[in-house]
């Protein structure tokens, strides 16, 4: 099989790495889509498109089969078991014990093709906002880590063993006003994958990218450029730095919203 310009921008190999090697499986179709060597990024994308096409991810490891399959050439195989899955969206790994991967007879049509085209954009999409999501998620809480790991923790414990739900309220009150650190960025976050997962994936690629960019381009985030000139030496700091010094300052909205203004034009610029 060979790959156009628009899918090679997106490709990747995601060859097989010891236990960590999972398959995007049609049962309808009877094809294994993608493949990736990242669970959370691969279950996102599955989530994204279970309203356009019902995919199942399996445990490629667990499979005894010696057969390596990577993305340019995984369109080419199934299980042997593919058509007999049942409605999980993850397949356990007790029925792929006598699974196996099997070369399928006929080539891939323009549909599987065009299908997996975009899987790759939309996981090429989720990999790099997640990664960027999640460093500046870790960026923001740094300060409240511990304090919110032993919330967590002492919820948990009242939960287990006192059952006080008064005290119960005061810990998730500590909790929320830890969260609203992150609040503004989560909540960024839920749109974006709300576009992701009600986009139109029936139309072709470019109308999906041209649509997905329309819905982010109006998401409102605050301009911050007012507010970062009064700090001296402001061109010569970077974003992160620009967030740690707004939450020195205890100002995690602003320091939100640069994050999410950062996020947002990442993501425009990797659908040009």
């Amino acid at each position: 099989m060979t790959f156009t310009i628009t899918e090679k921008k997106y490709f990747f190999k995601g060859a097989q790495q010891s236990g960590n090697w999972y398959g995007l499986i049609s049962s309808n179709l009877n094809r294994i889509y993608l493949v990736s060597n990242n669970y959370q990024h691969l279950k996102i994308l599955q989530l994204c498109f279970v309203q356009h096409e019902l995919f199942y991810i399996v445990d490629l490891c667990q499979l005894t089969s010696n057969i390596s399959i990577d993305n340019s050439s995984c369109l080419n195989y199934t299980l042997s078991n593919a058509q007999r899955l049942h409605l999980e969206l993850d397949v356990e790994i007790r029925k792929l014990k006598y699974c196996d991967l099997i070369k399928k007879h006929n080539d891939p049509s323009e549909y599987d093709l065009d299908l997996q085209t975009k899987l790759f954009f939309c996981y090429y999409l989720i990999e790099h906002f997640e990664e960027g999501f999640q460093r500046y998620h870790e960026v923001l809480m740094a300060p409240w880590k511990q304090e919110a790991q032993g919330l967590e923790i002492t919820k948990r414990f009242v939960d287990d063993v006192f059952d006080d739900q008064d005290f119960f309220k005061i810990i998730n009150r500590d909790l929320n006003e830890i969260l609203f650190s992150v609040k503004e960025l989560n909540e960024f976050r839920k749109k974006i994958l709300k576009i992701l997962a009600f986009a139109d994936y029936d139309k072709s690629i470019d109308i999906v990218k041209k649509e997905i960019e329309k819905k982010i381009e109006i998401i409102d985030v605050r301009n911050s450029k007012s507010e970062i000139k009064k700090i001296p030496g402001h061109n010569k700091i970077t974003d992160i730095d620009l967030c740690h010094y707004y939450i020195s300052k205890n100002n995690y909205n602003l320091a939100q919203e640069i994050l999410k203004e950062k996020l947002k034009a990442i993501l425009l610029l990797l659908l040009k």
